[in-house]
C-alpha cells in the first residue's frame, strides 16, 4: 500500500439542487415549462486541504452560473471563516434541460437575454448557494489523504464540431480516480461537448448525457463529477441518433468504455500530492452595437429559425450595450501536473487546439456566464454563436493567447 501524503487531503460531497415542478426551463430560444424530473440535478463539491488552506471546486448540473451565485457562496464561506473566497471555483455542466433563474438578465452585460435565460430567481440562487455551502461542510468533514489514477484518451462518434462538421475539435477525455484511506472512490471527469441530446421539445428536468455516467458509475464511485471543456462549437448535432433517453444511455455507454479503459492503463498512478489553484482577471473588448432601426427591420422580415434568433441577439445587445473593455475572471487548477483553465464563457474548441499540450486543458461555464467566445472565422461566416456573443471579433484569439501564456508562467 502506498504511503499517503498528509500535507494534501481531499473530501467529496454532493447536494440535490433539483427545482420544484413546474418550473421554466432554459437552454433554447423561448421558455419551456418542466412537467417532471427524469434525473436529479446535483451540486458536486471537491474540497482540497493543502498546508492548512482549503480550496473548493464545485460543479453544478445547470446551464450556467452567475456572478451573484458565485459571490454568495464566496461570501458565506468567508463569513464562516473556512477559507478565502477566491479559493472557490464554481462551474456548470451546461445542461439544456435545467431551470432558468440562475442568471441576472436585467443588468450588466447579460441584460436583455431573458428570452433564452429567463428571469433571475433570487430564491433559487440562494437555495443553490446554501446547498453548495452544505456540500462544502460535508466534504470538509470527510477530508482524507488520497491516491489518484489519471487516465487520458480520445472518443469519437458522440460529438463533433457543430458549425464546421469536418473540422478538428477537442475530443480528449480526462479521468481522475481518487481513492481514500477508507477506500472511498470518487471520479472526476473532463470532456468537451454540449449536453444537448435533448432538444427543445423535452420538458423533463435532466443533466442530459452526464446523468448516464452518474448512474453507470453509481456502484463503483461515491460521487462522479463532470466538467465540460471548450465546447462552444462542439455538440451532438451531427452524431446523435435520436433526442431521447436511449441516446443518452448510448453516449454514457461509449464514454464509460473509454474512461474505464483509460484508467486500466493510467499515465499516472500514485499519491495525490500536487495541487494548486490560481485566479486572474483579464480584460476583453465587447463588440460595437449594430444599428437598432436596421436590426428591427431585418428581424421583422425574417421567418422563425436560427437566423432570426441571431438577429434578435444583435438587436437586444444594440438596445442596451456599448463597446467597452470588460473584466473577466479566469481560474486555474493544477492536479498532479495537469492544468485546467476555467473561463466564464462557451469557448470555441478551435481557439484552444493550438494551445493544448500534454498537461494544459481549457474549460468553460465557470465563475460567471457571458455566452460564447468564438473564433474570428465565426464572425466572418456569420455563425449563430458570433451573433450571440457580446465580444468583438478577434478577442477570442487574443484572450486565449494571454490565458495560455499565464498558465505556462505558473509552472
Amino acid at each position: 500500500m502506498m504511503e499517503m501524503n498528509p500535507m494534501i487531503l481531499a473530501g467529496f460531497a454532493r447536494e440535490d439542487i433539483t427545482p420544484k415542478i413546474p418550473v421554466p426551463m432554459s437552454g433554447f430560444d423561448g421558455i419551456r415549462i418542466a412537467t417532471g424530473v427524469h434525473d436529479p440535478l446535483y451540486a458536486n463539491v471537491m474540497v482540497i486541504k493543502k498546508n492548512e488552506e482549503l480550496f473548493v471546486m464545485s460543479v453544478l448540473d445547470l446551464l450556467s452560473i452567475d456572478i451573484e451565485l458565485l459571490s454568495s457562496v464566496r461570501s458565506k464561506i468567508e463569513s464562516l471563516g473556512m477559507m478565502k473566497g477566491c479559493n472557490v471555483q464554481i462551474m456548470a455542466t451546461h445542461t439544456h434541460s435545467g431551470p432558468v433563474g440562475i442568471n441576472d438578465t436585467e443588468t450588466g452585460i447579460m441584460e436583455g437575454s431573458s428570452y433564452f435565460l429567463g428571469n433571475k430567481d433570487s430564491h433559487y440562487i440562494n437555495y443553490v448557494s446554501e446547498k453548495i455551502v452544505q456540500a462544502i461542510k460535508s466534504a470538509v468533514r470527510n477530508l482524507q489523504a488520497q491516491t489518484i489514477k489519471i487516465g487520458k484518451s480520445t472518443v469519437s462518434g458522440i460529438s463533433s464540431n457543430r458549425s464546421r462538421k469536418n473540422d478538428e475539435y477537442d475530443n480528449v477525455v480526462l479521468a481522475f480516480e481518487f481513492s481514500s484511506e477508507s477506500n472511498e472512490k470518487n471520479l472526476f471527469l473532463r470532456f468537451s461537448c454540449h449536453p444537448t441530446v435533448f432538444d427543445s421539445s423535452n420538458t423533463l428536468i435532466s443533466a442530459d448525457f452526464p446523468a448516464s455516467l452518474y448512474q453507470r458509475y453509481a456502484d463503483k464511485y461515491k460521487h462522479t463529477f463532470f466538467i465540460n471543456g471548450a465546447c462552444g462549437d462542439i455538440s451532438t448535432r451531427h452524431t446523435r441518433k435520436s433526442s431521447d433517453f436511449n441516446e443518452i444511455e448510448r453516449m454514457g455507454r461509449v464514454l464509460e468504455e473509454v474512461i474505464t479503459e483509460s484508467l486500466l492503463a493510467p499515465f499516472y498512478e500514485g499519491i495525490f500530492d500536487s495541487f494548486e489553484m490560481h485566479s486572474k482577471w483579464f480584460t476583453i473588448e465587447t463588440k460595437k452595437p449594430g444599428n437598432i432601426a436596421e436590426l428591427k427591420r431585418k428581424y421583422q422580415k425574417m421567418e422563425e429559425g436560427i437566423e432570426k434568433i441571431s438577429v434578435r441577439a444583435e438587436l437586444e445587445y444594440a438596445k442596451r450595450q456599448k463597446q467597452r473593455p470588460f473584466l473577466m475572471e479566469a481560474g486555474a487548477v493544477e492536479i498532479q501536473g495537469m492544468k485546467f483553465n476555467f473561463l466564464p464563457v462557451e469557448i470555441y474548441s478551435s481557439l484552444i487546439l493550438a494551445h493544448l499540450t500534454e498537461n494544459i486543458f481549457f474549460s468553460g461555464f465557470a465563475n460567471g456566464y457571458y455566452t460564447y467566445l468564438p473564433d474570428s472565422k465565426a464572425y466572418e461566416r456569420g455563425e449563430y454563436e458570433a451573433y450571440m456573443s457580446p465580444f468583438a471579433m478577434g478577442e477570442g484569439e487574443r484572450l486565449i493567447s494571454k490565458v495560455s501564456k499565464w498558465l505556462k508562467e505558473l509552472e
